[in-house]
């Protein structure tokens, strides 16, 4: 992936109007989490993807919303540990 479409990746979860979908369900995680079998791509994609959610674990936290800080923990790490 080129840079700007790494950054635009990024942005697509550090957005200030937010991004609940992946905390609720609607978001496809699991096929996400599995991008890796797309090849390299794929991996360049799931990666970008969980570094725009270190923004948002640290806003829950600034917040004083630890528990929806650590909900994204969850799927940033699930995102970029594919685990």
């Amino acid at each position: 992936l080129t840079a700007d479409e790494r950054n635009i990746l990024k942005r697509a979860f550090s957005s200030k109007y937010g991004c609940g979908e992946v905390l609720t369900g609607s978001f496809p995680l699991d096929q996400v989490s599995n991008l890796d079998s797309a090849g390299p791509t794929g991996s360049a994609i799931r990666q970008a993807l969980a570094s725009g959610l270190r923004w948002r674990i640290r806003d829950g936290f600034k917040q004083g919303k630890p528990m929806e800080a650590l909900s994204y923990f969850r799927v940033y790490s699930k995102l970029r540990l594919n685990i």
